[in-house]
């Protein structure tokens, strides 16, 4: 049996940031933002009790040096582990040249989320052998949210400069210039849904929303086929409600302007059918993968995105329908069903921008737009949740004024049906 590996660390790498801290308050200033006592190994707690002595007197805005530092493990009663002030005094000793410790920096970093990972890892064991998997789909899920968490941490975001952010503008307008195009992201194939969105566009969310029976799901494959085809690039679904052999019909209805119920019976001419052949091949030469997964839950979507992102890099759109259908997974204890639906629209926004890809998240609208008496929706209409609206980048609201005349002829024939 092979032996068991201690984790990993590097007491050089931490002694030289330590040290750096202790000398520069611009090493403080460039550390404390991606450090934390978890960075330092705990096997000797001399480092984490140092960086804790250093981290205290810097939110407190006092000075920090080996004086100092002393001082406030003195009054942690670590003086005698740390073997203050000797062993602050051989840090600042040690200490490399100070244009090195951004390597430094990341020695410590990399070797702290390594060994975190590597917990979290022993810990998924330990559950599972602590306790009979029921779920096993929900323990693959809990487990792969555990390590994503972890690897979620791998960097945090720095400031850019004015110059830097201008000069990639400039490039931006630069390439557009070159390519003469009235668009800034991947056309809709509606010419006047171009001309008000500029295309769809790369990390943004768009909620298309509207009553039952509007044409929510039919507009959204349209525009998942119309972006497949015409930029020439893979795209997918996760179709929450309808079975993914349902929506390929009513595209076939759509291509072939063959009615759909024709289509769903089979009753058709010769013509239709070499039609719906022609339309066939369409269909088949676009990448268009179509997850119909029923009671899909968030991880499961953010997983399989991920897992498609990384299999088509180029991957031009992704439709969700629809967002009231999305759980949070078995083992979440919900507060309520707008807190539920918050958390998944501002987790489906980091989703598009994390890979790169426009999201259509599909919404239903509430009854209050059918009390107003012009049946026109408005932003506050969005189902469930406020956080909607606040989380997309463009909202299209379906109105279609032949939906509601329809409705009232189609009260009165059930009406008149009952009645005979």
């Amino acid at each position: 049996m092979a032996k068991k590996r201690s984790l990993p660390f590097n007491i050089d790498a931490e002694k030289a940031v330590l040290g750096a801290m202790l000398v520069s308050q611009n090493a403080i200033f460039d550390c404390m933002p991606v450090l934390s006592e978890d960075s330092f190994y705990d096997e000797d707690p001399k480092n984490r009790l140092v960086f804790r002595a250093i981290s205290k007197l810097y939110k407190e805005q006092s000075p920090v040096d080996i004086q100092t530092v002393t001082n406030e493990l003195i009054v942690m009663n670590a003086q005698d582990i740390v073997g203050a002030p000797e062993y602050l005094l051989s840090l600042t000793e040690e200490t490399f040249s100070l244009s090195n410790l951004s390597t430094y920096l990341r020695m410590v970093k990399d070797n702290a989320l390594l060994r975190k990972y590597l917990i979290t890892l022993e810990s998924i064991q330990n559950n599972y052998n602590s306790s009979k998997v029921t779920d096993i789909s929900s323990f693959i899920q809990d487990a792969d949210k555990m390590l994503r968490d972890v690897a979620e941490n791998r960097s945090i975001g720095e400031f850019k400069t004015s110059k830097e952010v201008v000069m990639s503008v400039n490039e931006s307008i630069q390439n557009q210039k070159q390519n003469n195009s009235s668009l800034l992201g991947v056309t809709t194939g509606y010419p006047k849904l171009d001309e008000y969105t500029l295309g769809l566009q790369k990390k943004d969310m768009v909620v298309v929303a509207a009553r039952p029976s509007v044409g929510k799901t039919q507009f959204a494959i349209n525009l998942l086929y119309n972006v497949a085809r015409n930029a020439s690039v893979p795209v997918a679904m996760f179709s929450l409600e309808m079975p993914a052999e349902m929506l390929v019909k009513r595209l076939l209805a759509v291509r072939s302007e063959i009615n759909l119920k024709k289509i769903q019976l089979g009753h058709l001419e010769q013509h239709e059918l070499n039609t719906i052949k022609t339309a066939v091949n369409d269909l088949a030469n676009v990448k268009m993968y179509i997850d119909d997964s029923p009671n899909c839950t968030l991880m499961n979507i953010i997983t399989k995105a991920r897992q498609l992102k990384a299999k088509e890099d180029n991957l031009g759109l992704i439709v969700i329908d629809y967002i009231g259908l999305i759980t949070l997974g078995a083992g979440h204890k919900s507060e309520s069903r707008q807190q539920d639906v918050s958390y998944i629209s501002a987790s489906l926004k980091q989703l598009a921008r994390e890979i790169d890809c426009p999201i259509i998240v599909i919404s239903q609208l509430s009854r209050e737009v059918e009390k107003r008496e012009s049946n026109r929706p408005t932003l506050a209409d969005l189902r469930e949740s406020g956080a909607i609206e606040q989380d997309a980048d463009v909202v299209m609201l379906l109105y279609r004024e032949d939906y509601y005349k329809n409705q009232g002829n189609q009260a009165k024939e059930l009406g008149e049906k009952k009645l005979n």
